[in-house]
């Protein structure tokens, strides 16, 4: 590689890792877990970063699809649903290798589904 081709290949390279940084597998979703499961216990600051990310991530899941694959009530909260993800999640064979956004959807839909 000379010092043409360095500027050519940057800008590809950055865009390959700037766009798989966007999505979540099952298994990040799990590394979060421990940290969840801690703050709710324990309540302490340490664990609130990864605890955070959990729940802002099923409630971003919430956000987009509640409705199409489960319906929650309206009196669920952020975190009651975090629960239930976190709950599904301690499962065996949960984790399997695919987006945690179908692992949250189908956790909820498990607990909530919608009445057609």
């Amino acid at each position: 590689m000379n010092q043409r081709t360095l500027p050519l290949i940057l800008p590809l390279l950055w865009a390959g890792s700037a766009q798989a940084a966007f999505f979540m597998d099952t298994n990040a979703l799990l590394q979060l877990l421990p940290d969840y499961e801690a703050y709710q216990d324990k309540r302490e600051i340490r664990y609130m970063a990864k605890a955070s990310q959990f729940i802002g991530y099923v409630t971003g899941i919430v956000d987009g699809t509640d409705g199409g694959k489960f319906c929650l009530p309206g009196a669920v909260s952020a975190e009651h649903a975090s629960d239930v993800v976190a709950g599904y999640l301690r499962r065996p064979g949960s984790a399997l290798p695919r987006k945690a956004s179908e692992t949250v959807a189908e956790a909820l839909a498990g607990r909530y589904p919608c009445s057609r």
